[in-house]
């Protein structure tokens, strides 16, 4: 669905339609990943952020902007422990889509990179890997029985890049684990599993 407008030469010219699949992601200090699904009929994007949940560029309420051509964009100088809002507006030849709906990321020192964890061929062992973060200097694993311990669990000895996996051997079959990975600025989120 679009909306056309009619000009007087009697053109029609596409407006972009509103960007849709907008997420925000922390990623490492003071920078959060807003992406977004390519708007049909867009030449470009501006996402607007700002402490303020009801932000729109008509009130003003935001903090920044940034503009690009790409359906991301980086933010930095953020602050972290502060929860930011973002919106997303498509851009054309015609004039600016309505805004995006609202989402929100809190940056910190630590963003979230996902991590695989399957069973190893071994009794009692895991394979557990995950994708390569840029400017990693080493990869911590920890992981804990019954509850998500987070980075208090057990630590499994680092991990040097560019490996991206490790075998963790010595667990107890039939229980349930959880697994936290971290990088210098980066962690990913629990996964579980039962060797």
């Amino acid at each position: 669905m679009f909306i056309a407008g009619i000009s007087s030469c009697g053109n029609t010219n596409q407006s972009a339609q509103t960007p849709s699949g907008v997420t925000a992601a922390p990623m490492g200090t003071g920078a959060v990943n807003v992406s977004w699904t390519a708007a049909s009929g867009a030449t470009s994007y501006i996402v607007y952020y700002g402490t303020n949940s009801g932000i729109t560029p008509v009130a003003g309420n935001f903090t920044g902007q940034v503009n690009t051509y790409s359906t991301s964009a980086v933010i930095t100088g953020l602050t972290d422990g502060t929860a930011y809002y973002f919106i997303v507006v498509a851009i054309s030849s015609s004039g600016s889509s309505p805004q995006s709906l609202t989402v929100s990321a809190t940056p910190s020192a630590v963003a979230f990179i996902p991590a695989t964890v399957i069973q190893g061929t071994a009794a009692g062992t895991v394979i557990v890997s995950w994708p390569a973060f840029t400017g990693a200097t080493s990869y911590n694993i920890f992981y804990s029985q019954g509850t998500d311990l987070g980075t208090s669990g057990t630590a499994w000895p680092p991990v040097a890049p560019p490996a991206t996996s490790a075998t963790i051997t010595g667990l107890t079959s039939g229980q349930t684990y959880y697994f936290t990975v971290t990088a210098s600025v980066a962690s990913t989120s629990s996964s579980i599993v039962t060797p």
